[in-house]
């Protein structure tokens, strides 16, 4: 699962539109296209089952790039100089057929080796698009259930391995270990915490008039930031997740029907969250960019998709576009 002759056999086929067709499914794995999706879905279909979309789709992200960073193995291009790496500089390229000899081989020592030797490469095992992919669309299906949906999110789950192994930057065993990675999480969120969590907080209601937010709504909306902060060092994630907890905690208090409205309302919602995160990043861009500190980094991600998602939604419910007594 680590050769290169299935990169190299994919590759045969090099019309140019396929070649732009594996592109474009690629870049729906960056990071640029999930902060838009997921900024569509919180604001015009549903912030409380966005959220779960976005805290598998954190939470996968986070833990694909510890297991690149921990095990630290070569791209299929790095390592064999027949592989192309189309649509991208190839000037990491530094051994000729160096993958795998059989195909339940490992790649061989020696390989491994000169590889870490050179210091920081792109690591390739697993695949943060293909892991990415299953849990941004497995979630997206698990949490709205619409056919073309699911028609849609399969379609880019499928595809996404093939281009990134047709687009040579990838072994089988980076993507099927990506595609295990995704669905593990995905299963763990939403198969078993969240059903959980909805069975303890109906037992509370049960038992007493909860409040609006009860200490288990704060202690879910705490765990998971500071468990990706404390255990995995990522700042800027766990601070945006903590972020989107706090939007979700107001939504909450306040009883914001996030999930109703026309198809106009629900438009103009997305424009207005939209536009305000767009004019914040300008904002903070031409100030110099977010504090560098750690403590500051979280406190400061945190803050500021909270105030954004809080400000955006106190706009929608001015103008009254949660529905018609919004």
């Amino acid at each position: 699962m680590f050769q290169t002759e299935l990169n190299l056999w994919l590759q045969q086929a090099d019309a140019p539109w396929l070649v732009g067709l594996m592109q474009f499914i690629t870049r729906l794995g960056k990071d640029e296209f999930y902060q838009l999706g997921l900024l569509v879905v919180l604001s015009g279909f549903s912030y409380q089952r966005g959220l779960w979309v976005a805290q598998t789709l954190i939470a996968t992200s986070v833990l694909t790039d510890w297991c690149k960073e921990a095990l630290m193995l070569p791209r299929p291009y790095q390592i064999d100089d027949r592989v192309r790496s189309m649509g991208r500089d190839a000037s990491e390229v530094y051994l000729h057929a160096a993958g795998a000899r059989g195909f339940w081989q490992a790649l061989p020592a020696d390989t491994v080796a000169h590889m870490r030797a050179i210091g920081e490469l792109s690591w390739g095992l697993p695949s943060s698009h293909v892991s990415t992919a299953v849990a941004f669309w497995g979630s997206l299906i698990w949490q709205f259930r619409a056919r073309l949906l699911l028609l849609l999110g399969l379609g880019v789950i499928a595809l996404m391995p093939l281009s990134r192994l047709y687009l040579g930057r990838h072994f089988l065993a980076d993507v099927l270990a990506a595609m295990l990675l995704g669905a593990v999480v995905l299963g763990l969120l939403l198969g078993l915490i969240k059903p959980w969590l909805q069975t303890q907080l109906e037992l509370k209601n049960q038992r007493e008039q909860a409040p609006r937010l009860s200490r288990l709504h704060w202690q879910m909306a705490l765990l998971l930031p500071l468990l990706l902060w404390a255990v995995f060092g990522s700042i800027e994630s766990a601070g945006m997740l903590l972020g989107l907890q706090l939007a979700g905690l107001c939504c909450q208090y306040w009883r914001w029907p996030t999930e109703r409205g026309s198809g106009r309302q629900r438009l103009l919602r997305v424009l207005i969250t939209l536009t305000i995160f767009a004019g914040a990043h300008a904002a903070i861009k031409s100030s110099g960019g977010a504090p560098v500190t750690v403590l500051a980094g979280f406190l400061f991600q945190a803050l500021k998709t909270a105030v954004l998602f809080g400000l955006s939604f106190a706009i929608c419910q001015r103008f009254r576009l949660f529905g018609n007594d919004g």
